[in-house]
């Protein structure tokens, strides 16, 4: 579980550093749009493309390849765990969310309200996203 959140840390963190909230933005879909993909074209030995149980997606066989130890369904810390992508995702809605409040320049009450509503908009959209992503 650590090396996954080390390595979404990592990986999160150069994409905060080194590009501006344009291009951040841009690699934040882009790396969702990739992720979905791969997850239904790539085949899993013994399970097929698109399968996305927890046994059989890439993402637990990449897991159990290079990150070995405890699987999502395994996990005993938390009910139910985050997926390792998860992770990833939420920490680069967090730089995003860290760029737009450091370099907007608004009153508080009007950041406040756009990052409640980024966060409704992120929720829906991960909602009808889900129903493709089953």
């Amino acid at each position: 579980m650590l090396g996954r959140i080390a390595l979404s840390c990592f990986f999160a963190a150069i994409i905060y550093l080194n590009t501006s909230l344009r291009t951040q933005i841009i690699w934040f879909a882009g790396i969702l749009l990739l992720y979905w993909a791969a997850m239904a074209l790539v085949p899993v030995p013994g399970y097929g493309a698109g399968v996305l149980t927890p046994e059989g997606n890439l993402e637990a066989y990449i897991d159990r390849i290079l990150l070995p130890g405890k699987l999502i369904g395994e996990c005993t810390i938390l009910k139910d765990c985050f997926p390792p992508f998860l992770q990833f995702v939420l920490l680069c809605w967090a730089f995003l969310q860290d760029s737009f409040l450091r370099r907007a320049q608004l009153p508080s009450i009007k950041k406040v309200l756009l990052l409640v509503a980024s966060g409704i908009v992120l929720l829906l959209l991960g909602l009808l996203w889900s129903i493709v992503f089953r």
